[in-house]
């Protein structure tokens, strides 16, 4: 079996360890940047498989999602779709967020404003930003890891060049060497509303009040370090 399958089987088996009784769960997939719903299609088969209720979701400008990039300008309408979905659960049910890199961003915020709905948040290789680890910080420790290390990747300034990047396209050689070294290589430009995280977000882990987290690090993913 190979490593990728292998990760996916240990998602899919702590995930029933943790949840053992008979009852079907809902599980609720959140994407990282440049990716779609997509990227959990071996997850979905498994969990669906067993019984349980799976919703992939598609962010703006992802997956099959037809917004434009540069329609998405601030990290708000980047949540919106998770936002949305948490809204129409139905009081007293709960769901089990999954989250996978900037997708950690999303799961937070709901965390925040939902915790009545999770029974549980799982961050897979996802950011999470805590009391002593704020978004800005994440950000900051992000761009400095990739200081010279995006290869053929390509920024766009859309807004002028004396303004921030507009977006961001992971180059072929980049992708191969960095994040699709055990995959086939399938994605979309990331938006970079990096620089509007500091104004226009606050996710106050204070207010997560009663969900439970749970993190999995893969130590083959080279796009963060594990610190």
């Amino acid at each position: 079996m190979d490593y990728q399958r292998k990760c996916w089987m240990f998602m899919f088996l702590m995930m029933i360890v943790l949840f053992q009784d008979t009852n079907a769960k809902r599980f609720v997939l959140i994407h990282g940047s440049g990716h779609g719903a997509w990227c959990w299609y071996k997850l979905v088969a498994l969990l669906t498989s067993s019984g349980h209720d799976v919703a992939a979701l598609d962010m703006p400008a992802s997956g099959i999602n037809l917004q434009h990039v540069l329609d998405v300008p601030t990290i708000s309408n980047y949540f919106r779709p998770l936002m949305d979905f948490m809204d129409s659960i139905p009081t007293r049910e709960k769901v089990i967020l999954v989250a996978h890199s900037s997708g950690g961003l999303a799961v937070s915020r709901a965390m925040e404003r939902f915790s009545d709905k999770i029974s549980v948040s799982v961050f897979v290789t996802a950011l999470m930003p805590g009391a002593s680890l704020n978004v800005s910080t994440l950000n900051q420790e992000f761009l400095r890891s990739q200081q010279g290390s995006l290869m053929d990747s390509r920024y766009s300034y859309d807004n002028g060049d004396d303004k921030p990047p507009t977006t961001l396209m992971l180059g072929p050689k980049y992708l191969s060497v960095n994040m699709y070294q055990l995959s086939p290589i399938q994605v979309k430009p990331k938006t970079m509303m990096w620089n509007l995280l500091a104004l226009r977000t606050s996710i106050r882990i204070g207010h997560w009040r009663l969900c439970w987290l749970d993190q999995c690090i893969c130590t083959l993913k080279k796009i963060c370090r594990e610190n």
